[in-house]
C-alpha cells in the first residue's frame, strides 16, 4: 500500500525474481490506511512502469483495486499476460499491521482480496516507519516464507 515506487516493495521483487516469474501490480500512490477500499464507480487507468523493471504496473486505485485488476478472470491483466497464478505477495508495508491494524491496512487488503478471489496469498511488513532502518531482513523472511 506504499505506493509502486516503494523501494521494500521492489526489494522484495528483486528477491522473488530469483525463483519466480513476479508481476507487480501496486497503487500509483500511497494508500496507507486504505482498509478493504473498492472503486466501483472511479474509471481506473492500469499503467506499465518500464523505468522500474519488467512486469511493473500502477494502478490509481487502492491495493483491492490492484488485486481485482490483476486476477479478474475475464480482463485481468495476468490472464491477459498468461500467467499462472500460484500466490499473491503484498508488501512489504512500511509500518507494523498488528492486531487490529491488519482491519485497515492497504497491504492486509490485498492479501484479503486475493482470498476472496480464490487465491492464496500473504502480506508482509516492516515493524517501524524509520525510513533508516532497510527492509532487507524482512524480504529474506518473507522469500523463507513464500519458498
Amino acid at each position: 500500500d506504499d505506493g509502486v515506487t516503494s523501494p521494500a516493495l521492489l526489494l522484495l521483487r528483486s528477491r522473488l525474481e530469483r525463483f519466480s516469474d513476479v508481476v507487480v501490480v501496486a497503487p500509483n500512490a500511497d494508500q496507507s490506511a486504505c482498509g478493504m477500499k473498492m472503486n466501483l464507480f472511479q474509471k481506473l487507468c492500469l499503467r506499465r512502469e518500464r523505468s522500474l523493471g519488467h512486469n511493473v504496473f500502477s494502478l490509481n486505485g487502492s491495493p483491492a483495486d490492484c488485486v481485482t485488476a490483476a486476477l479478474e478472470q475475464k480482463n485481468g491483466l495476468l490472464p491477459i499476460l498468461g500467467k499462472n497464478v500460484t500466490l499473491v505477495v503484498s508488501g512489504i508495508n512500511r509500518g507494523p499491521n498488528l492486531g487490529s491494524d491488519t482491519m485497515y491496512s492497504g497491504t492486509f487488503s490485498a492479501a484479503r482480496q486475493a482470498g476472496v478471489m480464490g487465491y492464496p496469498a500473504v502480506a508482509t511488513s516492516l515493524a517501524t516507519y524509520d525510513k533508516t532502518v532497510a527492509p532487507d531482513e524482512t524480504a529474506d523472511v518473507t522469500v523463507d516464507v513464500v519458498r
